[in-house]
């Protein structure tokens, strides 16, 4: 009988590895590409070896560039590495003194915009979509700066294009099409930046 063990300490190779990742600056192609690695393989060791390597102190770190992440690929791959994360109870307690469920909420819902979403093959889309529809044109989205305010439907570039305008300050409710809740955030496409915050809510208005 065969037993396989790791030829590396955890401990100290996840250690390494994270040193790795805040030290890679996303300047070029090279760098992006470095960082994106470290932080995969950072999930894949604290997936094994979470126990041995005990909890991550810098959990709030992690989330602060979740909710800062313009980068959909940063963003999934954090994601991933948060997955691994709770499987230590303390990084739980500190995703959630953070903030941290509130802003995986947020991506939850946006989630039905990932460029890798499965389009179902629904009698209404297969007799008309085209190659010129993408989900950014669709007219699904909706917004309110008071209470009850319903201001759509938009598809996602315009709502882009009004935030570029300044229609939008930190009030401003954002909510798509069949979601029941407010965004707080418009930041999961990459191409709007430090967008305003707004506030959470159960329903949409009527």
């Amino acid at each position: 009988m065969f037993v396989f063990i790791d030829a590396y300490n955890p401990s100290e190779f996840f250690t390494d590895l994270y040193h790795r990742f805040l030290l890679s600056q996303p300047i070029n192609p090279k760098q992006a590409s470095m960082k994106s690695m470290c932080l995969q393989a950072m999930t894949i060791v604290y997936g094994r070896h979470y126990e041995t390597i005990g909890a991550f102190n810098d959990t709030k770190h992690i989330i602060l560039m979740l909710d800062r992440s313009i980068d959909k690929s940063e963003r999934d791959r954090l994601i991933i590495f948060i997955s691994k994360l709770i499987l230590n109870h303390r990084n739980v307690r500190d995703i959630i003194d953070c903030g941290g469920i509130k802003i995986l909420i947020q991506l939850m819902c946006l989630a039905h915009l990932h460029i890798n979403r499965a389009q179902v093959p629904l009698a209404s889309n297969v007799l008309e979509s085209s190659t010129t529809i993408t989900r950014e044109n669709e007219k699904e989205w909706y917004y309110g700066k008071q209470d009850k305010e319903k201001l759509g439907p938009y598809s996602f570039n315009e709502i882009k294009d009004l935030y570029k305008e300044g229609t939008f300050d930190g009030k401003t409710r954002f909510w798509a099409q069949g979601k029941f809740c407010f965004l707080c955030e418009i930041r999961s496409k990459g191409s709007v930046s430090n967008p305003p915050s707004g506030t959470m809510a159960d329903s949409s208005p009527s």
